[in-house]
């Protein structure tokens, strides 16, 4: 690839745009050799560049981590439900991110975020009789400027636990039948 050029006078430039996270750095070897009268008298010497180049903020966040997973009902409060992960190519502030939890009506205070771990966590008490599943948004955020983000939308399905016993409505029955009613006869 001829991603450099040089000038005359030994000024080294760019042939085309260059991209961070394909490639970090460029080596090259450059060799000056003067032009004297007589050809047999040229001197030359050679010289390694190493070209590292600066990273700029191009890159969003991208979403590693699974966008579905279940919790049980009534689990302890500040229990994990699951590692909310993303990377980012750009490196230094350009590459660190932090997580957050968009409010929405129907997970409002359910469910907490770790900024930096990504952790998310049970905030308060979870009854599958009350709510069978809870659709959560998240923004991963990196330290850019401008910073970059994105958006996943994560399902947690509220599982089932038997705590309720069963309910008899009314709670008082009554029926009669005749003395000669066949086997099989329906009472109530």
């Amino acid at each position: 690839k001829n991603n450099f050029g040089i000038t005359f006078n030994g000024s080294i430039y760019t042939k085309r745009e260059l991209d961070r996270e394909t490639q970090a750095s460029y080596n090259l070897i450059v060799t000056a050799t003067d032009q004297p009268l007589e050809k047999e008298k040229q001197l030359s010497s050679t010289v390694q560049v190493n070209i590292v180049l600066k990273d700029i903020n191009d890159m969003a966040p991208e979403f590693t981590s699974i966008n579905e997973t279940s919790v049980q009902e009534n689990i302890q409060i500040n229990t994990v439900v699951m590692a909310v992960k993303a990377q980012d190519k750009d490196e230094g502030r350009n590459g660190y991110i932090e997580y957050y939890l968009k409010e929405n009506e129907s997970a409002k205070g359910t469910f907490s975020l770790g900024p930096v771990d990504g952790l998310l966590r049970v905030a308060e008490k979870i009854d599958r009789e009350l709510k069978s599943s809870y659709t959560l948004f998240v923004t991963a955020k990196d330290r850019g400027d401008p910073p970059k983000s994105s958006e996943t939308q994560i399902l947690v399905k509220v599982l089932d636990e038997n705590d309720n016993s069963p309910v008899f409505d009314p709670k008082q029955y009554s029926a009669s039948i005749p003395e000669n009613a066949s086997i099989g006869a329906s009472v109530l």
